[in-house]
């Protein structure tokens, strides 16, 4: 009986999420697929980046609705950028090791210890298409990774937020959290790094596209929402009419923090 325990963890947590992973990558058109957020939202933006073109879609236009439209801050593609000089497969490649550290580092910095839960998790639909379109949301499971784990540390917990929320601005509610838990040194180092890696990128672009950025973000909602799997989509596809499914994430995030 012992004997088949020891058999059977290593069979259950370590064999069954490689034949999952295994399954999942081999059903999909690989080829088109792998590391085309990468290529889209960074990769081809930085490039344009280094060319002097805006690596922002004209608004209205096609390029909103089709392929990996660029929709991140710059300082996120200026973060890609030197990525340029290995050529492709090779950034690409070193992009999707970067990735699955950065889920290992953060599920670490959370306080998970159990070896059993990473091979759960690194084969979880997040994760997997995480890797696989390999865009940034790993690398910001990290930077939370870092603000939790130091969050008494304002400094570090303040940097950490600071460069997440430049990346992407959907995490700024993390400032929120630090207000409403009295870290104030960190919520203030937090906004200065924020709007320091925000405007500092962006002005070394002749702030090109920041005055069409909110628009632009809201095209883009528009069109890939309700193709997402997301609580919109789902609103979309039970029938509702959009602010109803608008406002069903909303809800669901009160639901969570209560």
């Amino acid at each position: 009986m012992a004997a088949g325990r020891r058999l059977g963890m290593p069979l259950l947590f370590v064999l069954v999420p490689a034949i999952v992973a295994w399954e999942f990558l081999t059903t999909r058109p690989q080829p088109s697929v792998l590391g085309s957020d990468f290529r889209g939202t960074l990769w081809n933006a930085a490039g344009a980046l280094l060319e002097g073109r805006s690596p922002y879609p004209t608004l209205g236009s096609a390029a909103v609705e089709s392929g990996n439209p660029a929709v991140y801050p710059p300082f996120a593609m200026l973060v890609v950028a030197p990525l340029r000089l290995l050529g492709w497969h090779t950034a690409l490649a070193l992009w999707l090791v970067v990735l699955v550290a950065a889920a290992v580092a953060g599920l670490h910095l959370l306080g998970v210890r159990d070896w059993r839960l990473y091979p759960i998790v690194l084969v979880s639909i997040p994760v997997m298409q995480g890797v696989l379109y390999s865009n940034i949301t790993l690398l910001l499971l990290f930077g939370v990774g870092i603000a939790w784990r130091y969050r008494e540390r304002p400094r570090i917990s303040g940097l950490a937020i600071g460069v997440i929320v430049a990346a992407k601005l959907f995490l700024w509610p993390l400032g929120v959290w630090l207000l409403l838990t009295r870290r104030f040194r960190s919520a203030f180092a937090a906004a200065c790094w924020a709007v320091g890696l925000v405007i500092v990128p962006w002005a070394a672009i002749g702030f090109d596209g920041l005055r069409d950025y909110p628009r632009l973000l809201g095209e883009v909602s528009d069109y890939y929402g309700p193709r997402s799997m997301s609580l919109l989509a789902l609103g979309d596809h039970i029938g509702l009419s959009e602010q109803p499914a608008r406002a069903l994430p909303l809800v669901g995030g009160i639901v969570v923090l209560a």
